[in-house]
């Protein structure tokens, strides 16, 4: 049997003011992964008390009525306490966060002819959108 391949996946956490998720980012989930380029493994959400302590709660704890757990997830569990842990150290007291683990769906079949070919990956690096408009914005600025 022929085990499935991936494109290259992306665990990113998202930080709120507050103790929860707010609901526009289920419907933002499920619009991106319907487009197909990618695919939402894992999700969780991390919650960081205002006395430092945290709560971990994986897609399945999360309450029936939170719009997150109509989400599909394609590998649900990947995400290891020990990184969400990392996570919620990094989160803000008074805040939460929604960790998702998204596969680039798009890179699959890079992915494939990157194997038949030998090749390899010199470097990869995710820049920051915040990072990205400034620059275009500058660039815009100054033409």
């Amino acid at each position: 049997m022929a085990t499935e391949r991936f494109g290259a996946v992306d665990l990113v956490a998202i930080g709120v003011p507050g103790n929860g998720v707010p609901p526009g980012f289920a419907a933002a989930l499920e619009q991106v992964a319907a487009s197909g380029s990618v695919t939402l493994l894992d999700l969780a959400v991390v919650h960081r008390h205002e006395d430092g302590s945290s709560t971990l709660l994986d897609a399945h704890e999360l309450a029936p009525e939170d719009p997150l757990t109509t989400l599909p997830l394609a590998a649900a569990g990947l995400v290891g306490d020990e990184d969400l842990e990392q996570i919620a150290d990094a989160t803000p007291p008074g805040c939460a966060a929604l960790v998702v683990l998204l596969e680039n769906t798009w890179a699959r079949e890079l992915v494939r002819v990157g194997e038949e070919q030998d090749a390899f990956v010199v470097t990869a690096e995710r820049i920051p959108a915040e990072v990205v408009n400034q620059i275009v914005e500058l660039a815009v600025a100054s033409s």
